[in-house]
């Protein structure tokens, strides 16, 4: 399945908008206060930036330790 329809930047935006609707709900609620949801949602953020990275920069690695091998066998 291909992924590739949006940016990386815009899907980050899709998901940061996401959290703010469901922690604004939140803090509407009583639940949590609207410092606790900014830490929450920049912690999020930078949890799901850095699993994003490792997703797409594992195939290249690959591609690049198959490169540095010998030459395939005929």
């Amino acid at each position: 399945m291909n992924f590739n329809i949006f940016t990386t930047e815009q899907y980050l935006g899709f998901i940061r908008h996401l959290l703010t609707v469901a922690g604004g709900a939140l803090v509407t609620k009583g639940i949590l206060t609207d410092q606790v949801l900014n830490q929450l949602i920049g912690s999020l953020m930078t949890l799901i930036g850095f699993g994003w990275s490792l997703l797409t920069k594992t195939p290249a690695q690959v591609t690049i330790a198959q490169a540095k091998g010998p030459p395939p066998s005929k």
